[in-house]
């Protein structure tokens, strides 16, 4: 699992919390979206 978490990150991804849910130990990440591309319009 652990080589999983630091591929994750290698793609932009970080860790923000860890907790147990239903007997299972879970990572939780999230990953920043940049923004400023939203405004391009295409056409």
């Amino acid at each position: 699992m652990y080589e999983n978490l630091r591929i994750y990150e290698r793609l932009g991804w970080e860790e923000y919390d860890r907790a147990e849910q239903d007997g299972f130990r879970r990572v939780f990440m999230r990953k920043r979206l940049d923004l400023s591309l939203s405004g391009t319009a295409v056409g």
